[in-house]
């Protein structure tokens, strides 16, 4: 038998709440990599504000390291926003596809009351009394 236009909405619902978990999953791990990111960038300030000869004798390549630090998480944070938009755009297509799913199903049942009743009427009523006046 052919699947309905509800089984298929439902299938689809599925498959696209699978991608928003994996959005989901992507913007997860970059928030952790910004969050160890930002421990590492604490770090560095904090040697670098500290007063201990050895720090202060390798403050240029702190620096250097922090500038790369920095230029990493400008980076991450872009990624972030765009993962932010991809989970949005992908929460928003599972929403209306769940939606359409319902009102599909809520059609295939009006549709099989319907023909219920019709076949209701085709028992109780004369085959000839029920066909409509041309």
């Amino acid at each position: 038998m052919e699947e309905s236009r509800a089984a298929r909405l439902t299938r689809l619902v599925r498959l696209q709440r699978q991608l928003e978990r994996m959005a989901e999953n992507d913007l997860l791990h970059v928030t952790r990599e910004r969050a160890r990111l930002d421990e590492r960038r604490e770090a560095t300030i904090t040697a670098l504000a500290t007063f201990s000869p050895l720090h202060q004798a390798m403050a240029s390549t702190y620096s250097d390291g922090f500038r790369g630090l920095d230029a990493r998480s400008q980076r991450l944070e872009a990624m972030q926003k765009m993962q932010e938009k991809r989970l949005l755009i992908e929460r928003t297509k599972a929403d209306r596809l769940d939606e359409t799913a319902g009102e599909a199903r809520e059609a295939e049942a009006r549709g099989a009351e319907d023909e219920a009743l019709l076949d209701l009427l085709d028992m109780v009523l004369p085959q000839g009394r029920r066909s409509s006046p041309a």
